[in-house]
């Protein structure tokens, strides 16, 4: 089935502690602990259009069916205890730019449908992927034309100590976060269908033509057959030898034939 690859337009991560620091293309998660006292709690927020150009295959449409959709996330760095529980939610409001506090909730605004989607943290370094998020791109493609806004946090933000993971999240940077939609064109196109197809052409309808009496066929230009000549019923004689009296010697008497 075909793929369209979409790069993150949009990357930044809030901080629950120093709202004013919140950098654009960076992307953590963590609680960080200093002296004792909780110094930083992020969450990350990524932005896709589906609509848009995508880095590999094709914009999507509304007409595609969509069979998977999966969050694809390169693992930069790791520290703490790993494989910790989050989420990925969507966040409701287009404009989101914390640093000018249009968030009307601290730590960004979000809401259903669709439901969020649980994961893992990971625990190394190098690709991430993040299945199940089919209902987000869905959503997006319905609801909200094309855009795929999303915030992922821990589950606790409150752990006994430090916890981090980043994720490589620098725009110009081909490893960004990546949303890879797998679907069915339903319409066919010269990529998926290479084949020609044949439209037919409609003919104007004539009068119909009077129908013509059938024609004799020409007499032939060959000489007639001549009837079988038969030969006629005669007898043919032959000479049959009778003895001559004169002489003692046979002389010819005709007889008929046989």
């Amino acid at each position: 089935m075909p793929q369209s690859t979409f790069a993150a337009e949009g990357t930044q991560f809030i901080d629950g502690i120093d709202p004013a620091y919140a950098l654009a293309g960076i992307w953590n998660l963590d609680a960080i602990y200093l002296g004792g006292s909780k110094t930083a709690v992020r969450r990350s927020l990524g932005r896709f259009d589906v609509f848009g150009a995508a880095i590999s295959g094709r914009a999507l449409t509304a007409t595609d069916a969509l069979t998977a959709a999966e969050l694809v996330l390169e693992t930069t760095s790791v520290a703490g205890p790993s494989a910790w529980a989050a989420r990925i939610e969507r966040i409701t409001r287009a404009d989101w730019d914390y640093t000018t506090g249009n968030w009307t909730v601290a730590g960004g605004d979000v809401g259903t449908p669709p439901a969020a989607v649980a994961f893992t943290s990971p625990v190394a370094a190098g690709e991430f992927v993040v299945s199940s998020m089919l209902p987000f791109v869905t959503d997006a493609i319905t609801n909200r034309s094309g855009l795929v806004l999303l915030r992922l946090k821990a589950d606790d933000e409150q752990p006994a100590q430090s916890q981090w993971c980043a994720f490589d999240a620098f725009l110009p940077s081909t490893l960004r976060p990546r949303l890879r939609v797998t679907y069915t064109a339903t319409e066919p196109s010269a990529i998926d269908h290479p084949h020609k197809t044949t439209i037919p052409i409609a003919r104007a309808e004539t009068p119909e033509q009077p129908s013509q009496p059938e024609r004799a066929a020409p007499p032939s230009r060959g000489r007639a057959p001549s009837p079988v000549a038969r030969r006629p019923n005669t007898v043919r004689l032959r000479q049959r030898t009778r003895p001559d009296r004169r002489r003692g010697l046979k002389s010819p008497r005709p007889v008929p034939s046989p």
